[in-house]
């Protein structure tokens, strides 16, 4: 015979609560579930004065995925057995009853709860009692067929942005656009930028790419292993002759700089420094696999700089920007 675990206060406080709403906020493997459970058992359970439990039907516990709501029906069903062994002579009758009956208990998605009470009034509702809930695969497919049709539509008649922009990215990426961008159409940010100017755009853009995106690049370039081993390598087998004796500390600093500070050149600057044709060869290092090992994460290297966008100059600013407005126009027209 197996026992139930003991209760903290915070949890029988939970179970015994009844007057007002309870919330439950724990993290991972902190018992939510275990909680969740003993409170709809809880209302089951005979009264020790002889009050009448619930009935089960009269309970309802909603989850947001099936899984979930399969996990509790599951701890549902287990915990009443674990009852039913547990009970005495006079109580076994009842839980054995109510373990028949567990799966007519109303433990759903929210999906599903709200779609048999719209089933069960669907002539007042004046809906068709067969529809179905549309799953997420389904609900992509109708988004990309109107998204399609609505793009198709604006093109025809003729309108000024949507044409700019089928001109521009044409049709499918223009419809890829407007897809990424249509899950956050009802967003405050969408009217902001829609009502900013050209200029605006552009100086907003000009301010993210100094403050966010650059740097946000240069920490991933300082933190990658492959410049972490152009530099381990310059470490170790340095110094050198020849016409790399001047590059390889030059390269050394700038990376030993990053993320917060670039050479005055910048990337561009940067770059011609990891080249190794022409600079270093197999003689200038202590054995050939360093010299290998140098040339791959040189390379690795140049890919992550060349992986950088450039900062737009002020007239792509102003001219991406435009086609910014022009999209978020469309998008809202979708």
């Amino acid at each position: 015979m197996s026992s139930r675990p003991a209760l903290t206060d915070e949890q029988h406080a939970a179970l015994a609560t009844r007057t007002v709403p309870v919330a439950l906020d724990a993290g991972a493997g902190c018992g939510k579930t275990f909680v969740l459970t003993e409170r709809f058992l809880s209302h089951l359970q005979p009264g020790a004065d002889g009050a009448p439990p619930a009935e089960l039907h009269e309970l309802i516990a909603i989850t947001f995925t099936d899984p979930a709501a399969r996990e509790m029906r599951s701890r549902i069903r287990q915990a009443c057995r674990q009852r039913l062994d547990q009970a005495t002579d006079a109580d076994a009758g009842y839980w054995l009853s109510l373990l028949r009956s567990i799966d007519s208990a109303r433990v759903n998605t929210i999906h599903s709860f709200c779609g048999t009470l719209v089933r069960t009034h669907a002539v007042e509702l004046g809906v068709d009692p067969l529809f179905r809930v549309l799953d997420a695969a389904a609900a992509q497919v109708l988004k990309s067929e109107a998204v399609d049709g609505e793009l198709r539509r604006q093109i025809e008649a003729r309108d000024p942005r949507a044409v700019r922009l089928a001109v521009e990215y044409d049709l499918p990426g223009l419809k890829q656009r407007v897809v990424g961008l249509l899950d956050h159409a009802g967003e405050e940010g969408f009217q902001k930028w829609l009502d900013s100017t050209p200029d605006a755009m552009a100086a907003a853009a000009k301010a993210a790419y100094r403050q966010d995106y650059l740097p946000r690049m240069l920490s991933r370039i300082a933190e990658s292993p492959h410049t972490q081993r152009v530099r381990e390598l310059l470490a170790a087998c340095g110094p050198f002759e020849g016409a790399f004796a001047d590059t390889a500390p030059r390269l050394a600093e700038a990376i030993d700089a990053l993320p917060d500070q670039l050479p005055a050149g910048g990337l561009a600057e940067l770059r011609p420094l990891t080249m190794v044709q022409g600079v270093t060869r197999a003689a200038d290092w202590p054995d050939k696999q360093r010299y290998a090992d140098y040339k791959a994460a040189c390379a690795k290297l140049r890919s992550l700089i060349d992986n950088v966008r450039p900062e737009p100059t002020p007239e792509q600013a102003r001219q991406a920007a435009s086609l910014g407005q022009d999209l978020l126009a469309v998008t809202l027209g979708v």
